[in-house]
């Protein structure tokens, strides 16, 4: 598979998640600053930058030595807004938590492009926690409340 251009091979990713935007469908998975790619046609796959190229600054004060292996991505499109959850954890522990970042559109050649970090959305701890704050994902109740 070439990451640089257009994937050749059949794309193969860890804890997927899919959504469209005219026309353009994107994937986004678990991968070094949240991988994610682009189609048109469902066939030919471009790798797209990573959402993050450094960790998100806070963390690191979570996670001791987190090196921005982001987990189990989740995109919802709500108000004009793109809102992608994801995880970041010591692997086996429950030192983890669900982060957001927004997006006013997938299209990486808009104006309008810009990932927003919005940081915590929750956190597990050891020693206090017996539930793990990994694999986000966003549902809405019958008022499309969150």
């Amino acid at each position: 598979m070439d990451y640089d251009g257009l994937c050749s091979q059949d794309l193969v990713v860890h804890d997927p998640v899919a959504i469209e935007q005219d026309g353009c469908y994107y994937i986004f998975s678990t991968g070094h600053g949240i991988s994610w790619f682009s189609t048109k046609d469902m066939k030919n796959w471009k790798k797209v930058e990573p959402v993050f190229k450094q960790a998100p600054s806070w963390t690191n004060a979570v996670v001791p030595g987190f090196k921005n292996l982001i987990w189990a991505p989740d995109i919802a499109f709500h108000n004009e807004m793109y809102y992608l959850y994801y995880s970041i954890s010591s692997f086996g522990k429950n030192t983890s938590a669900i982060g957001l970042v927004t997006n006013r559109t997938l299209d990486s050649n808009s104006e309008n492009f810009k990932w927003e970090d919005q940081g915590v959305v929750v956190q597990s701890i050891p020693n206090r926690d017996l539930w793990n704050a990994i694999d986000p994902n966003l549902i809405m109740d019958e008022q499309n409340r969150s």
